[in-house]
């Protein structure tokens, strides 16, 4: 999930979608903007919510920031700066960054850019009537949960003005982006992943929790995992069937080895559930036929033939219930 916030200049005057003085709604400056403003900045990030990072996982933000030149004359020496400031607002100056929270990458559609703990820097250069350019900024998340926000200021020149020092037809439009931090554990977790990157997320309900265990080997994407009672479940006949919600993960993309650790306390279990009899219900989607996942694992690393299946079915007595899903999809498990 994506949220955006739009800015925009002329004449020397400041817009950003923020709210406040001087500050118009995100609705209400679009980007391109209204016909005579020169320059639009909008941003945005996903996922809405970004679980903290832990010692078992990293975690993360991806932002776009995406510059227009909609007048008619060149802009000049454009620069985009970014830094990661605590706590929540509109403030436009940087600040302390959130426990653990640095950049880990920034890339610009043109010019370079550098990057040093939770600031990062573009330039950006020429941007010509009716031309666009874009950031992506990639953040590493914080490691405690809270509000947290990524100052965003853009920078330009018309022209005509072109020379380093101060001068008074240079603009800069700063975005806040605000960010929040969900608690590790919680009933829900979410994270952007770089390519190439492994990770675990957890999210945990009323003793039962659900891991999983992400691989290296992907392109970038956004993974989400979340306890959940929608839709309602209802047990097949003739199964052994464990209370609590479903285990919904949304990680896009094609696995061999994504696995899913699940746990149910002892007072979910069903007193008939043994380890023999356990099987796992999934759902593809809301809509789609419920399937009846029973096969057992030879390995903890099956061929594709084998998965989906399941490794380490354990009853753990008064502790609950144990099993490891290993499949190249994912989908909603109970």
């Amino acid at each position: 999930m994506r949220i955006t916030f739009a800015a925009f200049v002329t004449g020397g005057l400041l817009f950003a979608g923020l709210g406040g003085a001087g500050v118009a709604a995100a609705e209400d400056s679009p980007c391109p903007p209204p016909s005579g403003r020169q320059l639009c900045v909008s941003v945005t990030h996903t996922p809405l919510d970004v679980s903290a990072a832990t010692a078992a996982g990293q975690t993360f933000v991806s932002y776009t920031v995406t510059l227009r030149n909609v007048g008619k004359s060149e802009l000049t020496q454009t620069a985009v700066a970014a830094c990661l400031v605590s706590g929540s607002g509109n403030g436009s100056d940087c600040g302390a960054p959130p426990p653990g929270a640095s950049f880990f990458s920034a890339v610009a559609s043109k010019g370079d850019c550098t990057i040093a703990g939770a600031t990062a820097r573009c330039l950006i250069g020429k941007l010509a009537s009716g031309a666009m350019a874009t950031v992506d900024l990639v953040s590493r998340a914080p490691t405690q949960a809270g509000a947290f926000r990524n100052v965003i200021s853009t920078t330009v020149k018309e022209r005509g003005s072109d020379n380093p020092g101060n001068d008074p037809q240079a603009d800069t439009i700063t975005v806040s982006e605000p960010v929040t931090t969900l608690a590790a554990g919680g009933p829900r977790a979410s994270s952007f992943l770089p390519a190439g990157i492994a990770t675990q997320l957890l999210a945990a309900d009323e003793g039962q929790s659900g891991q999983s265990k992400i691989p290296s080997q992907h392109a970038d994407l956004t993974a989400e995992l979340e306890i959940t009672d929608d839709p309602p479940f209802v047990c097949p006949e003739g199964e052994v069937c464990r209370r609590g919600g479903w285990v919904s993960a949304t990680i896009p993309g094609t696995f061999d080895a994504l696995q899913f650790v699940l746990h149910w306390p002892d007072e979910f279990v069903a007193a008939k559930q043994t380890e023999k009899n356990f099987v796992l219900f999934r759902l593809a989607c809301d809509t789609c036929e419920l399937e009846i996942i029973r096969d057992r694992c030879s390995s903890a690393t099956p061929s594709a033939d084998e998965r989906p299946c399941l490794w380490n079915v354990r009853d753990l007595g008064r502790n609950g219930f144990d099993a490891t899903l290993i499949s190249s999809i994912n989908g909603k498990y109970h």
